[in-house]
């Protein structure tokens, strides 16, 4: 489910960014991400309060179907944004720190389920305690990032968008 509804999000994301920046929307990256993180937040939060394994794969199918075009849109965000001589290194910086966190965040949630949330099902409960507040994060930053990019292209480039 998550391999086939990912790479379908990939393509169905790519088409809906070419689509957003034919209609002029300079931001159009970051309008998928902040969709895209939106639309996670609400099922992965969901999915542990759901008892019918259906509804569970299918929260989680879309959400990686939504999801999937994350990756496309975040690098097409950096090379907008930056000046081609430093393109690759950036992108290079955003991967690896991107595993780092990720790596960190595992052992994190680990600790904190075996920590303040005993029982066979305590990871679900440190996961939520930490997801929810890192995703409201992570959108609040890039709905300040679309705001600039589109103040960029309207001073700069001379686009509407």
């Amino acid at each position: 489910i998550g391999l086939t509804c990912g790479l379908t999000g990939l393509l169905v994301g790519a088409a809906l960014m070419d689509w957003l920046y034919k209609r002029g929307v300079s931001d159009a990256p970051l309008r998928i991400l902040i969709v895209g993180h939106i639309v996670g937040l609400f099922c992965y939060s969901i999915i542990p309060h759901v008892a019918n394994p259906t509804v569970i794969f299918g929260l989680w199918g879309f959400a990686r179907l939504i999801g999937g075009a994350n990756a496309p849109a975040m690098a097409l965000t950096i090379s907008s944004i930056t000046p081609s001589r430093l393109f690759g290194r950036l992108t290079a910086f955003m991967f690896l720190s991107a595993s780092l966190l990720a790596s960190a965040g595992s052992t994190s949630i680990a600790l904190v389920a075996k920590w303040f949330f005993p029982g066979p099902l305590g990871i679900i409960q440190a996961m939520q305690a930490f997801y929810i507040p890192v995703e409201i994060v992570g959108i609040g930053l890039f709905i300040l990032a679309a705001a600039r990019v589109r103040r960029y292209h309207r001073l700069y480039v001379g686009g509407a968008g």
